[in-house]
């Protein structure tokens, strides 16, 4: 029989079978890749953000708890209740009403008011008022959300003058807000003769100036 040479043999084998350490390292490298990137697939697919709705409210509407009809996306009009002090850009989560079954994200906007001015929890407010109020002083009512106020203005008010009603603004169980008012001195429109000579008498009758305190030189 022919010899073989043992030591050849085993080198040769050492040659073409390749280290099952580096093939188990590659293997589990590609393979356990495939698997991880399957896994966060199935994640991001069963991950689902909820759907979002806008809520559109009035100042009026932050003064009380207020009950809002809505038709979710999911085609269902269900009632929400926002509760009072609410702010832009909060939300309100209602499990289960968007489509398929997920959540609905309310999203709360406050609309621009004619003429209330909403800043933090406090609310402001012009106050117009006739040369004879500020002249003399007068008790007059001011609008609010929660109904008119009687208001005392001060005899020589100017316009721009601002007074504090304590409370008036929106109040929740951890904050209490203020309304404040910025007097504006209106002068009426003299549109007849009676109403131009009335104004006329006005200046014989005054000395002054509301530029008085400027130095205007030619």
């Amino acid at each position: 029989a022919k010899k073989v040479d043992v030591a050849f043999f085993e080198e040769i084998s050492k040659q073409d079978l390749p280290d099952t350490r580096l093939s188990s390292a590659i293997f589990n490298n590609f393979f356990g890749k495939k698997r991880r990137d399957k896994s966060a697939e199935f994640k991001a697919q069963t991950t689902i953000e909820p759907q979002e709705y806008n809520l559109t409210l009035q100042i009026e509407d932050l003064f009380f708890d207020t009950i809002k009809a809505i038709q979710a996306p999911n085609g269902e009009t269900i009632q929400v209740r926002v509760p009072k002090g609410s702010e832009e850009g909060s939300r309100l989560r209602l499990i289960g009403k968007g489509i398929g079954g997920t959540d609905l994200s309310l999203v709360i906007h406050i609309a621009e008011h004619a003429y209330y001015q909403l800043v933090g929890k406090d609310l402001y407010l012009d106050l117009p008022i006739s040369p004879w109020e500020a002249a003399l002083g007068a008790t007059i009512l001011a609008p609010t959300p929660t109904g008119a106020v009687s208001v005392k203005i001060p005899a020589a008010s100017e316009s721009g003058k601002k007074m504090r009603l304590p409370g008036r603004g929106i109040n929740t169980a951890t904050t209490k807000g203020d309304m404040y008012l910025t007097l504006q001195v209106q002068v009426p429109p003299a549109t007849t003769a009676q109403q131009q000579e009335f104004y006329a008498q006005m200046e014989r009758s005054f000395n002054w100036s509301p530029r008085q305190h400027l130095k205007i030189t030619r």
